[in-house]
């Protein structure tokens, strides 16, 4: 549980900061400066992959099955039979 609240508040915080950097942009640009675009891309795409990693952590916690995602990290249960003479019934 806390991991959930720890995630939403980290998820929440992170979309603050993408709206705060392009209020900033806005506001330097007011004023007479050049806000540098890399910096304003580089904190909307760090925010949206931390969003997305969230996003697939937690939807992980409530779902049963295993995402594609986790399909190379946990190994298969099931038995495949390549040879139909040795399958049973």
């Amino acid at each position: 549980m806390a991991f959930i609240l720890f995630s939403m508040i980290l998820s929440a915080s992170l979309i603050l900061l993408m709206i705060f950097s392009v209020i900033l942009k806005i506001r330097l640009a007011g004023l007479g400066f050049k806000a540098s675009n890399s910096v304003l891309r580089f904190t909307i795409r760090a925010s949206l992959s931390a969003n997305r990693l969230i996003t697939a952590r937690l939807s992980g916690l409530f779902l049963a099955e295993p995402k594609a995602y986790d399909s190379e990290f946990m190994p298969s249960t099931s038995i495949k039979v390549r040879d139909k003479s040795m399958a049973v019934g």
